[in-house]
């Protein structure tokens, strides 16, 4: 393939290269090999630049952004919306400080390396299964498929271990809103109770029913929803976890996925044939109220104080429905497999989304 830009790291070391494909290779200067290879499926790549006196890659390619890549770790730590029209140009101040993306537009963008470079993706070892925003809102709970979760720090984007990877799988988490809790559970029982300031299992629940779906505590913090597939959706307060009041929802297709409204009214409840239904979550009936999507609704999310309902798909695509005028307002294609988790950052302008894709 047509090499399209080449950068040297500082140490003169590695070369990097981009070609007209959108792949990135990694070159040792002194060995005359390729030390790795990465598939970027941004497109071509038009220019690229090492972060000064890091391993750190800016790249630039033709989805209109600026990607980070650290050549040492091999994974991408954050990508911003920077140029239109053409793939861009890219060039780095003499300090290192600042780097400068130039547009088919004719605009040039000023970026402080010092920002730019905070991650804004965490990677997992395993897909992630579940995420949820502690209560402080600058930390994040993840989950992944080989039973490991780690808690995040949005501005530094260091991690902590909560359970190390045992094999067991987990598939779904829920953090408890103003409280210590963190419900995580796998497809059988029991519910494990998390306290994440202690980093250890306070409780267990064993669910009449097995083939859990999902956890998830209402916006209060005082109730606990968990769900099977076969529709089964056990209420608990939490200050008594031994009496669940259980309503069986009677439809044919598997249960997906489970939200409580932000007011604490309604569970709203995805199914795999892409119905979504609204349940009063006092009486347990369903509400005149409907939203249909084409492909399977994997995790729900309300944003913008309970006004626009996010639903991730299995086709990594997240919709965003208007309550209130009843329709979509907009499509996000977020990942390039199916999205498994949302949650809305702690103010309601926010989402961040865990999948299959390990992002």
């Amino acid at each position: 393939p047509t090499v399209e830009a080449l950068a040297f790291s500082d140490d003169g070391e590695t070369i990097a290269t981009g070609s007209f494909g959108g792949r990135i290779r990694i070159w040792s200067v002194s060995e005359g090999t390729l030390r790795h290879t990465h598939e970027t499926n941004a497109g071509r790549i038009g220019d690229l630049e090492f972060v000064k006196g890091t391993s750190i890659l800016a790249i630039l390619a033709t989805d209109r952004r600026l990607h980070l890549y650290d050549t040492e770790t091999q994974q991408e730590i954050c990508n911003f919306n920077t140029h239109i029209l053409t793939d861009g140009v890219l060039a780095r101040s003499d300090n290192g400080r600042f780097l400068a993306v130039g547009s088919g537009d004719g605009s040039i963008k000023i970026l402080r390396v010092r920002g730019v470079t905070r991650p804004n993706v965490f990677w997992h070892d395993a897909h992630v299964r579940g995420v949820d925003f502690l209560p402080s809102g600058t930390r994040v709970v993840a989950a992944s498929g080989d039973g490991a979760m780690r808690i995040w720090d949005v501005k530094s984007g260091e991690s902590q271990h909560l359970a190390d990877a045992t094999g067991q799988e987990i598939t779904t988490i829920s953090a408890q809103p103003q409280g210590s809790l963190i419900a995580a559970a796998g497809v059988a029982p029991p519910v494990a109770l998390w306290d994440w300031k202690s980093g250890q299992v306070v409780h267990e629940i064993d669910v009449p029913q097995g083939g859990i779906a999902v956890v998830a505590f209402s916006s209060s913090g005082r109730r606990l929803a968990v769900a099977t597939r076969l529709g089964g959706i056990f209420l608990y307060d939490t200050k008594d976890w031994t009496e669940p009041r259980f309503e069986i929802l009677k439809r044919e297709t598997a249960l997906q996925c489970l939200a409580f409204s932000t007011d604490d009214q309604d569970i709203v409840i995805g199914y795999e044939d892409g119905d979504i239904h609204f349940v009063d979550a006092a009486s347990g009936e369903r509400r005149d109220r409907s939203v249909h999507v084409t492909a399977i609704p994997l995790a729900l999310a309300f944003c913008e104080s309970g006004s626009l309902l996010a639903i991730g798909t299995d086709a990594g695509e997240i919709h965003l429905y208007d309550l209130a005028a009843k329709r979509t307002r907009s499509v996000i294609k977020g990942h390039s497999s199916r999205i498994n988790a949302l949650a809305s950052l702690p103010g309601g302008t926010t989402l961040i989304s865990g999948g299959r894709d390990r992002e």
